[in-house]
């Protein structure tokens, strides 16, 4: 079938894709779109493509955008008597090309695309009980569907009750695909009663979903999107994130994956001096050199010469301690294990349970730290500065109790572990792979000062502090955090951003793993076999993949609270008679023999020839020795 069309010189032939048949990959001449169907081509091979239904536009309509007068089609430059200074759309504000209608008494203009978009002047909705109007006129307005203020040209209002939405809004699909969920996403004029239990948040920007509003979701992850979110991640499903994560990578060398295994860390310390500019700062060590083959370590933290020390040696003289080609000791700097692939580490000959990473043996005495800007940071020991009394510190950043290593400020009472003062630079953590994160603080006055003074200082302190709700815990939180700049995405400090990828439980025999929501492909609820309470699917939690078994983070790692801590070190206390070794609560009983408090997962003293145990608090302050008569 032959066209004569006025838009172009030579005849134009019907093309009918047949089965199996590649569209075509040209554009249509008229409303510039891409051409999926039928369409006119020229048979002289010129590379003009008009959509069949372009092609057969009329000349003259009738269109409620204009309803004072016709609107005729113009072609240029074929109607030269009719040519105007402005090549724009009245009504979206596009130029348009060669095609458009228009009223020349008005000086309307009304592109293709406008004019094939013809609007119901009353509609019946599905999110409605009553019949919507159309508005052809700017408002400015909030959106019961989007939730959104804006000014649009038009609009559905309902003339029995107060509800006003935007065109486009009326106009979303039941269902989309997004790029940023595998599976497609059905519209929700409001979140499904099943899911009121928890408050959800929005997995594109992670802001709150309104349960009033309307939504997108996947109900087989239990996954949700505001729908003006889910509409700019329109297009076809990531197979995964791999190009992004190269992207961040080529931004900053020194990136810094979250969460790291053991190992990540030790690189991590290794460079920490580096990124800091502390060269020039005098080390924590003195080597004296013995041989060609092995050095000599004079440390602060230890009393007596640590030798450098390879796998061979070590092996040679604790076998025992060997299992599945890892080495089941931790470094007393970092309390993170050595292991066989781990460089050349410090040990001493007459204490078989002391050992340093030589990383960590070279860590400065001296910091500057960007987490702690009023004072410098000093590299101490955990204790108090008694030899005699075992001491661990809280670190200000994970809060997890750590016997290892800190930089600390005395006057402000202010301690990092090792792990965490070596996070500087750039961080991307597998659960936000959108975007890159960083540390941030609240910006406030200082307030460290003693006695009832720094009481209400601290009490202005939370006042104005501005409060974050934490994507892990689903606690409100401020201070020092990790966080999003482009969404609402935030980690508090309290374990939260520090939370291990893996961990071990008496419960299950199997690795736990932290997972993030959404769950794919898991539509019922999760309960925690700690506390046996349903978890909120909007947080992270620990499962165990070969029993499906889970667990809040808030649980799991109350239990697993001392993977920062190293136990079986042994020291004599000035208020007991025999030396105490540093145990987890024991299997006997779980509260301290003296003050009969329980441990709560903390740590304990044992005395092996008392056959007793006794908590912290008693060990610095109390009379650890405990008569046969308060035992029993």
């Amino acid at each position: 079938m032959e066209l004569e069309h006025r838009s172009h010189k030579h005849p134009l032939i019907l093309h009918e894709a047949q089965k199996g048949e590649a569209q075509l990959p040209d554009l249509c001449f008229v409303c510039g779109k891409r051409i999926l169907g039928p369409a006119y081509i020229c048979s002289q091979q010129c590379s003009f493509h008009l959509h069949k239904m372009c092609a057969e536009l009329p000349e003259k309509i009738e269109h409620p955008k204009h309803p004072q007068h016709s609107l005729i089609l113009h072609i240029e430059p074929y109607d030269i008597d009719c040519s105007w200074e402005y090549k724009e759309c009245t009504v979206c504000q596009e130029s348009w090309k060669e095609f458009t209608y228009h009223c020349s008494d008005c000086k309307f203009h009304l592109c293709i695309s406008c004019s094939l978009e013809v609007k119901e002047r009353r509609i019946v909705h599905g999110s409605h009980q009553h019949p919507l109007n159309l508005l052809n006129m700017p408002a400015s307005f909030n959106c019961d569907a989007c939730n959104i203020k804006s000014e649009d040209t038009s609009s559905y209002v309902c003339t029995a009750c107060p509800f006003w939405i935007h065109e486009r809004c009326a106009s979303l699909p039941s269902t989309m695909t997004s790029s940023a969920h595998h599976h497609p996403l059905t519209l929700a004029y409001s979140l499904p009663l099943k899911y009121s239990k928890f408050e959800y948040r929005c997995q594109i920007c992670s802001k709150r979903v309104v349960p009033t509003y309307w939504v997108y979701y996947c109900p087989r992850c239990r996954y949700f999107a505001h729908v003006n979110c889910a509409k700019s991640e329109t297009g076809s499903v990531r197979s995964s994130d791999s190009e992004n994560e190269i992207e961040a990578k080529d931004l900053d060398p020194n990136l810094i994956q979250l969460p790291p295994p053991p190992q990540k860390y030790i690189d991590l310390i290794s460079h920490f001096p580096e990124k800091l500019n502390s060269g020039e700062n005098e080390s924590a060590t003195e080597v004296n050199h013995l041989s060609d083959d092995q050095d000599q370590l004079k440390h602060f933290s230890h009393d007596h010469p640590l030798i450098l020390s390879d796998v061979v040696q070590l092996q040679g003289s604790s076998k025992d301690e060997i299992q599945n080609d890892e080495i089941i000791i931790l470094c007393d700097g970092c309390v993170l294990p050595i292991s066989i692939s781990a460089a050349p580490f410090y040990s001493c000959a007459q204490c078989p349970s002391f050992f340093l990473h030589k990383c960590c043996a070279q860590l400065p005495k001296m910091v500057s730290h960007p987490f702690h800007t009023k004072h410098q940071l000093s590299l101490s020991l955990h204790g108090n500065g008694d030899s005699d009394i075992a001491d661990y510190f809280t670190c200000n950043l994970c809060k997890v109790i750590c016997n290892g290593f800190r930089f600390n400020c005395v006057p402000c009472n202010f301690s990092l572990d090792v792990k965490c003062a070596s996070l500087l630079g750039t961080i991307k953590h597998e659960a936000h792979k959108r975007h890159l994160i960083q540390f941030k603080s609240d910006d406030l006055p200082d307030f460290s000062s003693t006695g009832i003074f720094s009481f209400v200082g601290q009490v202005v302190k939370n006042f104005f502090s501005s409060y974050n709700l934490c994507n892990v815990c689903g606690e409100n939180f401020s201070g020092l955090s990790l966080g999003c700049e482009t969404c609402d995405f935030s980690l508090c400090n309290h374990h939260c951003a520090m939370l291990p990828p893996t961990v071990r439980h008496r419960y299950d025999e199997h690795p736990l793993y932290l997972s993030y929501p959404p769950f794919q492909d898991h539509p019922d609820e999760f309960y925690c076999e700690i506390c046996e309470e349903e978890i909120d699917p909007n947080l992270w939690m620990y499962h165990c993949r070969d029993c499906d078994q889970s667990f809040h983070t808030k649980c799991i790692y109350k239990v697993e609270e001392t993977l920062n801590f190293k136990f079986g070190e042994t020291f004599k206390a000035r208020n007991h008679p025999h030396p105490l070794t540093v145990v987890r609560e024991n299997k006997r009983q779980s509260w301290c023999d003296r003050c009969s408090k329980y441990f709560d997962y903390k740590p304990a003293f044992e005395c092996a020839p008392c056959n007793t145990i006794v908590c912290h608090q008693c060990i610095l302050y109390g009379d650890a020795r405990v008569s046969v008569e308060d035992i029993s």
